[in-house]
């Protein structure tokens, strides 16, 4: 499974998932990204971000499960 959002103000969630079975064993690993796009750097010396300096943060999560039979 494989899935893409865009909300509002560049935020970008994107998952993506995978399971199988395998005899008596089944694998799922699903990976989950919500990044923010690009976030002005603003100091007490430079309030108005005249440097043009940004960071863009992303939130990355990752699970894996298992069962026997």
């Amino acid at each position: 499974m494989f899935s893409s959002m865009t909300y509002i103000a560049d935020i970008n969630v994107v998952y993506g998932a995978v399971a199988g079975r395998f005899e008596a064993l089944e694998i799922l690993v699903h990976v989950k990204s919500l990044s923010f796009g690009d976030i002005p750097m603003t100091t007490e010396d430079d309030p108005e971000n005249i440097s043009q300096r940004f960071y863009s943060p992303t939130f990355v999560t990752v699970t894996a499960a298992y069962r026997v039979h």
